[in-house]
């Protein structure tokens, strides 16, 4: 059977978002023995992204996440994109489509009206509540969301990450839906020995996107009560996003620069050192609509590098974080973030029992299991 797999992020080399997951379902398809081309932005030569992936690729443009006319380039380009996968689906004979996000499930729900083959749609975010409440947004986000209700009412089959999201997609007319969660590769992300943190320090971890629905604002006046009650305090910040200049221009008013340490995006296995040199992972999100549905990569790679976690109490993380694998803030709240820090750096035998319970609970999200489960539902559920 010959499977086309799509995903907007970039799978090779793998930068977070949805490629570890379309990655770890591609490799499924390939293993069952299916031939499988795997349409998607790369950074590599074809040579070497087919080497790593074992599977045919079909480079696409890549649209930075942080590039401000992303919204216009993806317009632009998204057309040409269905064209694209149509004319390659049938040069192909392609028997199946399975599409990460709408992004590029909007070009593959044509290719799959036009040929009449099955398409599964893997829904993990709802990209039009990032621009909900962006100035000027107003006409964008109804664009968004009407197409991403069509691709969702079009689509044979749905896979999502939460029973909150499948909660939402049903209520959009979505009936297909199956859930199967985010998880980790255990391969690249796995305690290391010390390398960056210096002697005596106590590190919080923030790793990821930095966007304004990501809620980071926050941190900063978290970390001010922090260092006055926990000496030796240092907050790593690895990863970049808009909002970036603007934690910095915080941390800078509030005088806490030698508190703070940002590296700005690192390749996924000095992702893994950070980490692992690090004391305590953070999961920062506020409360709204587009965090609520969603369960974050970093619960998963904190608790493989066997790091205790502090998440935000929010509806979908609830399903996979409870009060005996994560420390839970409210939403919003940094008094109450500082709060949480500051107990879990001094209760040891509470530092002990997440660590321990996060590194058991995290072998249930083992990306090649996770990976066939959803190669599995995608073939049995289309009928191939």
């Amino acid at each position: 059977m010959n499977i086309l797999v799509m995903v907007h992020d970039m799978i090779v080399p793998n930068m977070g978002g949805g490629a570890p997951r379309t990655e770890a379902v591609a490799k499924a398809f390939r293993r069952a023995g299916h031939n499988v081309f795997v349409m998607a932005p790369f950074g590599t030569e074809r040579e070497e992204a087919e080497k790593e992936l074992g599977c045919r690729v079909v480079p696409t443009y890549h649209v930075d996440r942080n590039d401000k006319r992303k919204q216009l380039k993806h317009a632009i380009y998204n057309p040409i994109l269905a064209l694209k996968t149509i004319f390659f689906a049938k040069r192909n004979s392609i028997d199946m489509i399975y599409a990460h996000d709408s992004i590029y499930g909007s070009p593959a729900m044509f290719a799959s009206k036009t040929l009449n083959i099955p398409f599964v749609f893997d829904a993990t975010d709802l990209i039009s509540e990032y621009v909900k409440s962006g100035k000027g947004k107003k006409y964008v986000y109804k664009i968004l969301s009407l197409g991403e209700k069509l691709v969702v009412k079009n689509a044979t089959k749905i896979v999502t990450v939460s029973k909150t999201m499948k909660s939402i997609l049903e209520k959009t007319g979505a009936k297909k839906v199956e859930v199967v969660y985010d998880g980790v590769d255990f391969d690249v992300f796995h305690p290391c020995k010390p390398k960056y943190k210096k002697k005596g320090r106590f590190v919080f971890i923030y790793q990821g996107g930095m966007d304004p629905q990501d809620g980071l604002e926050i941190i900063v006046p978290a970390a001010a009560k922090v260092v006055n009650e926990l000496k030796g305090a240092e907050f790593w910040m690895v990863g970049d996003g808009k909002v970036l200049p603007e934690l910095k221009k915080a941390v800078k008013e509030k005088n806490l620069e030698k508190y703070f340490r940002f590296t700005g995006w690192v390749p996924f296995k000095e992702v893994t050192q950070y980490i692992s040199d690090s004391d305590v992972g953070l999961v920062i999100l506020p409360n709204i609509l587009s965090a609520r549905i969603r369960v974050t990569l970093k619960i998963f790679e904190y608790w493989a590098c066997n790091k205790p976690i502090i998440v935000s109490r929010l509806t979908a993380l609830e399903e996979v974080v409870s009060n005996e694998t994560g420390f839970f803030y409210e939403p919003g709240n940094p008094d109450d973030l500082a709060k949480k820090m500051i107990e879990i750096a001094k209760n040891k035998n509470a530092y002990a029992k997440l660590s321990e319970n996060g590194s058991k609970e995290v072998r249930k999200y083992n990306w090649n299991d996770l990976g066939e489960e959803i190669a599995k539902i995608s073939l049995n559920k289309t009928g191939l």
